[in-house]
């Protein structure tokens, strides 16, 4: 019940701070229209048990002017810096596996819809998947956990049609186990942070002409 008490708080406090922002924009504003965009590129992920790990990621979804929803996958690689305990049939299992697919849906408000710099709020919720060492377990098993992300962003564009996007956002994912997945459990950090660094797709504009 704690984690959608949090995300309930989350939801409803951005979605406040929204209703009240100050949304500006220039002469050269974007069209109001609702078009496809996509944002693909790498990053990190930090864990203080998991420790520093890279990623790569892509984003796809429905962009207006000041809105964005969209899908989101991350891939990430590598072996956990620390070892952690699995609960796995009544015994406890040490691992360091973190080959791990995130899969999300994300919203993205823009404060600032100028047409090439853009600074936003994003909020999401999705689920973490960590593919277990075949060799400790009798059949191939994954770690899974419920998770939600927060955070914020900033997009460039080059002439309203392309360019890069920075996001940091801290990520929430308690692998605590259930009856379908055999109560598998696991005592990762549940905090994170990931940073991604893309580069966005599908954005246009008109400029105003030259005086």
């Amino acid at each position: 019940m704690k984690i959608y008490f949090l995300i309930s708080v989350f939801f409803l406090a951005f979605k406040s701070a929204m209703a009240f922002a100050d949304i500006s924009t220039e002469d050269t504003t974007a069209q109001n229209k609702i078009y496809l965009n996509i944002d693909i590129g790498g990053g990190m992920i930090y864990n203080s048990t998991v420790g520093l790990r890279p990623m790569l990621f892509a984003t796809c979804g429905i962009r207006s002017s000041k809105n964005y929803i969209y899908g989101s996958i991350e891939r990430r690689f590598g072996k956990s810096a620390n070892e952690y305990e699995v609960s796995f049939k009544d015994s406890l299992i040490k691992s360091t596996a973190y080959n791990t697919v995130f899969a999300g849906i994300e919203y993205e408000r823009f404060f600032k819809a100028k047409p090439k710099s853009q600074f936003s709020g994003i909020i999401g919720i999705g689920a973490d998947n960590i593919k277990l060492d075949k060799d400790k377990f009798d059949t191939d098993k994954k770690l899974s956990a419920f998770c939600f992300n927060v955070g914020f962003g900033y997009s460039y564009y080059f002439n309203g049609k392309h360019g890069p996007s920075f996001k940091v956002l801290y990520h929430h994912g308690k692998f605590t186990g259930n009856k379908n997945n055999d109560n598998l459990a696991a005592n990762i950090n549940a905090h994170s942070i990931i940073i991604r660094l893309g580069y966005n797709f599908g954005r246009f504009y008109k400029a105003s002409p030259a005086n």
